[in-house]
C-alpha cells in the first residue's frame, strides 16, 4: 500500500491574513444572489448599562469549594484505574481522593510524633 504524498508547507501555499482565495482546484460555483427586502426601522430599548469592572476578577476564597488538579496518567496507568473504578464499584476521582486521603494518613505516621497538618490538622506546628 502507498502512502499519500503531501506537498511540503512553503511561503508560496500561505497567504496574508485577508488576501486569502479560493483554491483554482476547486470546483467554482457561482455565489448565491442575496436580494434584500427593505423592513421597518425598529428601536430597540435601551439595555441596562452594568459596570463590568470586577468582570475579570477571581472569585473570593471559599474553602468549601472543592479544587481541581490536573494530573497526566500514561495509557496504562489511565486503563488500570479505569478498571479498579469498575471493579470496585466508585468513580476514578473518589478513587484518587481515597488513595489520596491513605498517603497522608500513612505519611503523618512516618513523620516523628504524627505530624498534625498531616493529620489533617488546620494548623502546623512541626519543624519540616
Amino acid at each position: 500500500m502507498s502512502q499519500a504524498r503531501f506537498a511540503p508547507i512553503t511561503a508560496s501555499l500561505l497567504a496574508r491574513k485577508g488576501s486569502a482565495m479560493p483554491s483554482a482546484m476547486a470546483p467554482h460555483h457561482p455565489a448565491p444572489v442575496f436580494v434584500e427586502t427593505p423592513r421597518p426601522v425598529t428601536q430597540a430599548p435601551a439595555a441596562p448599562v452594568q459596570d463590568n469592572s470586577d468582570r475579570d476578577a477571581h472569585p473570593p476564597h471559599d474553602p468549601s469549594r472543592p479544587k481541581k488538579l490536573f494530573i497526566s496518567l500514561s495509557h496504562r496507568e489511565h486503563e488500570r484505574l479505569a478498571i479498579a473504578a469498575v471493579k470496585t464499584g466508585l468513580d476514578r476521582h473518589q478513587l484518587v481522593r481515597d488513595a489520596l486521603e491513605a498517603y497522608f494518613e500513612q505519611l503523618s505516621r512516618d513523620m516523628r510524633d504524627g505530624c498534625a497538618c498531616m493529620s489533617g490538622a488546620k494548623a502546623c506546628s512541626c519543624e519540616a
